[in-house]
């Protein structure tokens, strides 16, 4: 029995740079996606474990938090700075006075 060779597959063409106003534009990923150095990278899939700690993590900042007025925890929300455009697994917000 002989192995025989395919040829090899056309070489795909390079992905066209996109900037961060094109990167907010495009759908939302399940994962999500972020923009990082000018790099569309999607975040790996939470764990279970993961997202247990996550969600005890947030709801005891937020206990904290609250009492105080002064900040909010969130999950999985993107934040714009700069250049990028990332979804961290905990967010802190500052509270505005009209949300007090």
């Amino acid at each position: 029995m002989t192995a025989s060779l395919s040829a090899p597959a056309a070489a795909e063409s390079a992905p066209e740079a996109i900037d961060l106003n094109q990167f907010l534009a495009l759908p939302d990923t399940q994962p999500a996606s972020e923009f990082i150095n000018g790099k569309i990278i999607q975040k790996p899939m939470p764990q279970g474990e993961h997202s247990t700690l996550q969600a005890d993590l947030v709801a005891a900042i937020n206990a904290v938090l609250k009492q105080r007025k002064i900040a909010r925890a969130y999950t999985e929300l993107r934040c714009t700075f700069g250049d990028r455009a990332i979804v961290p697994d905990l967010q802190p917000l500052p509270r505005t006075i009209s949300t007090i």
